[in-house]
């Protein structure tokens, strides 16, 4: 049985409030949508309702609308830091509890519920459902609170996982050594019933590898025309397994990710979910050059372009 590639975007500023909806969010994500387009592969945009919701910004609602209409799929994604937000000096005043994890479970619920409401009510009339999550900044542990949520709300899939990997605020490092789950309440914990963990793909790559595209990164151009952060990058930043991420390694990197995760996460003849993740306020001319090799060559492969409801009927889910 063939995998499954998901193709997967946050859609969303950056996490300081910074940026320009228009250059960081509707222009790169119409040249993303465009790209799969003419591959037919359809992508996946994790919409931080949350931070939507208070911005208010038309823009947003109509792109979402026509990219469903185009056989896309939008599933909610959530800052925290975005709830209770109010304008302030020309900008956001944002909370100061960024983890999700980190707010009362009656917030959660809260966020969870605006945000679906707020996509159905954007996406009235169309062809869609609200099936998958995202915790922004991966920040989803300790996640029992959270996970009854999503189920509360009728959210069937968590996509918040990286196995291997940690970073500020979030550790990965014990998530079990498969292509998806099922959990009860912690979502590195396999064995459940309840909620579906179908994981970010990665894989433990070379320093060489991560370096190649860092620089090609550089030379290419990182962040779309017109969208700038207000304020630097943290020094930090995550450690261990590399992401399928589009909009950080070349096409030889995502290629030897993919590999890797076939190889080693396949349960039987069950089609393996293969998550790539990127961002809209980084899919500058680097992302976008590898990501069309990316699909120039997986339209050669054993490998469906897919949703996520595609992929849990699929597997009888």
């Amino acid at each position: 049985m063939s995998d499954h590639l998901l193709i997967t975007v946050d859609y969303e500023l950056f996490g300081d409030g910074s940026g320009c909806v228009q250059k960081c969010v509707v222009e790169p994500t119409a040249r993303l949508l465009a790209l799969a387009d003419g591959f037919g592969v359809p992508i996946t945009l994790f919409v931080d309702a949350t931070e939507f919701i208070r911005l208010q910004h038309g823009r947003v609602a109509s792109q979402l609308r026509d990219a469903v209409r185009r056989g896309h799929d939008v599933q909610i994604h959530v800052h925290p830091q975005w709830f209770g937000a109010a304008p302030a000096d020309g900008g956001w005043k944002l909370d100061s509890r960024w983890r999700l994890a980190d707010r009362s479970g009656a917030d959660i619920a809260a966020m969870l519920t605006e945000g679906v409401d707020w996509l159905q009510s954007t996406l009235s009339g169309l062809d869609w459902k609200a099936r998958a999550f995202r915790a922004g900044g991966w920040a989803i542990r300790p996640s029992e609170v959270t996970v009854a949520a999503l189920l509360e709300c009728g959210l069937r899939i968590d996509s918040t996982v990286a196995p291997g990997r940690s970073g500020p605020g979030f550790d990965f490092g014990d998530a079990p050594a498969l292509p998806f789950w099922r959990t009860d309440g912690d979502v590195c914990a396999a064995g459940g019933q309840a909620l579906w963990e179908v994981p970010i793909a990665t894989a433990p790559l070379s320093p060489t590898v991560r370096l190649r595209s860092m620089a090609g990164r550089r030379l290419s151009g990182v962040r779309p025309a017109g969208c700038h952060k207000a304020t630097a990058p943290r020094l930090l930043g995550a450690r261990g397994a590399t992401q399928l991420d589009y909009c950080g390694l070349d096409v030889a990197g995502q290629l030897a990710v993919i590999r890797w995760w076939r190889a080693q996460r396949r349960i039987g003849r069950q089609p393996t979910p293969i998550v790539a993740i990127g961002h809209s306020k980084d899919f500058g001319d680097f992302a976008a050059h590898n990501l069309r090799q990316l699909l120039r060559w997986t339209s050669g492969q054993d490998l469906t372009p897919s949703t996520y409801g595609r992929w849990l009927g699929a597997v009888g889910g």
